[in-house]
């Protein structure tokens, strides 16, 4: 993780997340037009951040919480994602918001999921993202920082990678700082367009 007041590099700072960790009850196979050998079936591997891209996909929320949702593609072969992403939320000056929590067992549209392993072949995506509060009681004392990049670890590993905000999407992030913010389950597929 990146110390608070230091910028996370291009390539995402490194280092240990707090990864929550959940025995799958199922496995999901994204597949794709895109053709590739991959691996063989019997050789599933855990996705590095070296073998997926990252891409901000959206912000969206109500009743003062944002939904911040990225999708993740495979580029290399194929690899498993099993369990929760870390995702950790750093300002324009590279000032640390929110570090990576537990995963909570529930899709970005609140419905209660079980996370599951998801076999990724090549050029296939999941989805992931994390809530938060986007505002805050008067006379709380509590800041709020625009998040202009979010920092991805894949599950079961200790480094990602860094996804900048594109400056008009970037959500307002309310909380005493740092704080932890929790990545929902990841699932199969781009992002829904219907989450809000």
């Amino acid at each position: 993780m990146a110390a608070c007041g230091s910028a996370p590099s291009a390539s995402g700072p490194t280092g240990n997340a707090s990864q929550g960790t959940t025995t799958p009850s199922s496995t999901t196979t994204a597949s794709s037009t895109t053709t590739g050998t991959g691996d063989p079936p019997d050789n599933n591997r855990a996705c590095t951040a070296e073998d997926l891209r990252f891409r901000f996909d959206r912000t969206t929320g109500t009743a003062g919480t944002e939904l911040l949702l990225f999708s993740v593609r495979d580029t290399t072969g194929r690899c498993e994602l099993a369990g929760y992403f870390g995702i950790s939320l750093y300002s324009s000056s590279g000032r640390l918001l929110a570090g990576a929590g537990r995963g909570i067992a529930m899709s970005p549209d609140g419905t209660p999921v079980r996370p599951e392993t998801i076999t990724l072949e090549p050029g296939a995506e999941a989805t992931t993202g994390t809530a938060f509060p986007d505002n805050a009681p008067t006379g709380s004392g509590v800041a709020c920082t625009k998040v202009a990049a979010a920092q991805l670890i894949p599950p079961e590993q200790t480094s990602g990678d860094t996804v900048p905000i594109p400056r008009a999407s970037r959500p307002m992030f309310c909380s005493r700082t740092p704080a932890i913010v929790d990545a929902f389950a990841t699932q199969p597929g781009p992002p829904p367009a219907d989450y809000r």
